[in-house]
């Protein structure tokens, strides 16, 4: 059966969604599904490959950043898409469409599908959906009519958790799966040892309002132990004024910058640090999440359906509650101030991420793509 499988973004750039797409991508290849995906060129970085078994077009589109794109650069790639479908359809003859995100590439599924009467699924990852990210408000109020139509001509779709089922129900009137994110051991060495004098603390993700980097920046600086040192990998819009927050509050040198990093430089972070800061307004089952487990940190999240489902309380980490700076600093002094159990709790991620196998993700997959085999 062959998949052609529409993401905006797709390794090397892009965030979670991106790397979702190609780890489905490569496993489902192997168990027999022929793979195209469809996705962003970036700079030089456009044409067709052969990529984990799967061909890969990127197209050329408007998008400047590797780490995040604005509305006009993914307005570009549903565009180019559009321009591109004849000639995919007529080489590849996909038997059906696997859109990552409803926005923006639903829209190009929903346009196959009237367009060549191809039939498509839907994978959200959370931005897609009404309330999940602040900055996103707007344009659900101005379209919601639009992703309407979009998740109502899907035949199949797919969330990362129970609450966001009940928002797709609630919103859009279809069913949806529940299928998380998956996640790969690690290989090479993973350090437990905690330096009692330096507690490495680790946030990843994009700089917007959803990540809401502005209340870690403002909950440490009222931190009154100093212990640690927190390294923020990630870009987007924020970045400028989240770099003048730590000026400002004096802790200059205790926050460090990284930028948008690659998938190697990424995983020794995770094997280097010792607690990942989670303080999303909202996520799905984020991978950076899995990912930090996977290289044996402890988690502090804030309390949302796909954060709480990583974190098994006082075992391998803390669940706080959501935007309370004493609760945060609170279960934070408590994992600083004790390296011994700080330890502890990362070697029982190691233990915990298994719950969350790529393999038994793409099976799941897998069942949900057999509904289209004619």
């Amino acid at each position: 059966m062959k998949v052609l499988c529409l993401n905006y973004e797709y390794p090397p750039i892009g965030g979670g969604a991106g790397r979702v797409t190609r780890v489905l991508s490569e496993l489902l290849s192997r168990m027999g599904y022929k793979i195209c995906v469809l996705t962003s060129g970036f700079r030089s970085m456009v044409g067709v490959s052969e990529e984990y078994g799967c061909r890969v077009v990127r197209l050329r589109t408007l998008r400047k950043h590797p780490g995040y794109s604005n509305t006009l650069e993914k307005i570009s790639y549903v565009l180019s898409a559009i321009l591109y479908t004849h000639k995919v359809i007529q080489e590849f003859k996909p038997d059906f469409v696997h859109a990552h995100f409803a926005i923006p590439s639903g829209i190009v599924a929903y346009y196959i599908k009237k367009r060549y009467s191809i039939p498509y699924m839907i994978s959200s990852h959370g931005g897609d959906l009404p309330g999940f990210t602040p900055e996103t408000r707007v344009y659900f109020r101005l379209f919601n009519s639009v992703f309407r139509v979009v998740w109502r001509n899907a035949s199949e779709a797919v969330v990362l958790n129970s609450e966001l089922a009940e928002v797709v129900r609630k919103h859009y009137g279809i069913h949806a799966h529940v299928i998380s994110n998956g996640v790969f051991t690690q290989k090479g060495d993973i350090g437990f040892d905690v330096d009692p004098g330096n507690v490495k603390l680790l946030f990843v993700g994009r700089l917007n309002r959803q990540k809401n980097v502005e209340f870690l920046i403002r909950a440490l600086s009222e931190a009154k132990f100093r212990n640690w040192t927190l390294f923020i990998v990630g870009d987007g819009p924020l970045r400028e004024k989240l770099e003048k927050m730590v000026r400002d509050s004096g802790l200059s040198g205790r926050v460090v910058f990284r930028g948008w990093l690659g998938d190697s430089e990424l995983r020794d972070y995770y094997r280097s640090c010792d607690v990942l800061c989670l303080p999303s307004v909202n996520e799905g089952i984020p991978m950076v999440g899995l990912e930090a487990m996977a290289g044996g940190m402890a988690l502090l999240v804030s309390d949302n359906g796909g954060n709480r489902e990583l974190v098994d309380d006082a075992k391998n980490g803390f669940v706080f509650k959501q935007g309370d700076c004493e609760d945060f600093l609170l279960k934070l002094g408590e994992m600083v101030s004790d390296p011994v159990r700080l330890g502890e709790m990362k070697r029982y991620s190691i233990k915990k991420v298994k719950d969350f196998d790529w393999e038994n993700i793409a099976r799941m997959y897998s069942e949900v793509y057999e509904k289209f085999r004619s």
